[in-house]
């Protein structure tokens, strides 16, 4: 058997890519803000890509959607989360492989408007959330990675 959360009150959501070379995000992430999904403060949607598809709504429409959905989804159903986090990193494969490599910090500003539209524009999201969109970098040998959160201008 396995332990389970039992009355989970999470106050943070994370799209993080499922690059099978991070796998370190969820420590980033414990360090950074101070949440874990272990201790029910998180819920992580992993994906291939992660949050990138929300910046690409012409070129990838199916992921665009299913992010939109699996976010306002957690939303309605832990209205305690107050806090989006979409992580992108460097040298993402599907960013590559989308013919859209190095954009994957410039997406975040796009992302991270997106994330705020759709769910102030869902009448059945009653929270009001706050988008801090994070990047993760590899050092030169690629063995390790950096992150730091990005500061979005809403405006």
């Amino acid at each position: 058997m396995y332990p389970t959360v039992l009355g989970a009150k999470p106050t943070h959501l994370f799209i993080v890519c499922s690059d099978i070379r991070l796998p370190a995000q969820e420590r980033f992430i414990r360090g950074r803000f101070g949440v874990s999904k272990d201790n029910g403060t998180a819920v992580i949607i992993h994906v291939l890509g992660g949050a990138g598809p929300l910046a690409r709504k012409e070129q990838d429409h199916s992921g665009y959607e299913y992010l939109q959905q699996q976010i306002l989804f957690a939303l309605r159903h832990n209205p305690t989360i107050t806090t989006v986090g979409p992580i992108n990193h460097q040298a993402c494969l599907w960013y590559g492989g989308n013919g859209v490599a190095g954009e994957e910090e410039t997406d975040l500003p796009v992302i991270s408007r997106n994330i705020v539209t759709f769910t102030t524009g869902d009448p059945t999201v009653r929270q009001k959330v706050i988008v801090r969109p994070s990047f993760l970098e590899f050092n030169e040998g690629g063995n390790r990675f950096s992150g730091r959160e990005v500061t979005i201008p809403m405006a």
